[in-house]
């Protein structure tokens, strides 16, 4: 959550981006696609140790979107550490759905604007109701092994009209997984999983 304010027991940080855009090819074409300044995201992070001794903590993002346009909890969830391997997570979380849902932040983005595939085809930034596990083991010359299984709401496959909806970051998400309704009910009897694993070979 990084360190604007941190304790023993809470910390608050965030991030935000302003970009000037040309071209209309991004992830809302907010001016009508004319060179402008815009403000993507506002995202503040507030974290806290419920229990040192049970190694349990509680993670949340409050995000504001293209200048307060949006503004939603991307993330609050509760997670109890076990150990390294092992770690029980619930709450409104992102699933592990492919590395850049996974590692969407913009400061950890390679380019300006999310790639287009994370656009128009895969989720991102992918968020819902749900439980999952996750654990990392250390191997042999700093080598790490890491896994991650979670059971979510899932999203909705049509609307109230029968119609397809489905994901894109211009048209998806607002039907197929509405910001404010992940936590509330899910749209169907289905509950869909999502996993990864991931292996580093050295540090970094």
């Amino acid at each position: 959550a990084g360190n604007l304010l941190k304790s023993d027991r809470i910390t608050i940080g965030g991030y935000g981006e302003i970009q000037y855009r040309d071209s209309p090819i991004s992830e809302r074409a907010d001016g009508g696609g004319t060179p402008t300044f815009i403000n993507p995201r506002l995202v503040l992070g507030i974290a806290t140790v419920l229990s040192e001794k049970q190694n349990m903590v509680f993670n949340s993002e409050i995000e504001y979107e293209f200048g307060s346009k949006e503004i939603d909890v991307e993330q609050a969830f509760v997670e109890w550490r076990v150990r390294p391997e092992l770690a029980f997570r619930g709450g409104i979380f992102v699933p592990a759905i492919g590395r850049f849902n996974t590692y969407h932040d913009s400061n950890l983005n390679l380019t300006n604007i999310r790639p287009l595939i994370n656009q128009f085809i895969v989720p991102t930034a992918y968020r819902d109701a749900g439980f999952g596990i996750r654990g990392r083991f250390k191997l042999p010359h700093k080598m790490k092994l890491t896994y991650e299984a979670d059971i979510v709401n899932g999203l909705q496959s049509e609307n109230a009209d029968g119609q397809a909806t489905p994901f894109s970051r211009l048209l998806g998400q607002s039907s197929a997984a509405e910001p404010g309704a992940i936590a509330f009910q899910d749209s169907n009897r289905n509950k869909p999983f999502a996993g990864r694993v991931g292996f580093s070979p050295t540090r970094g």
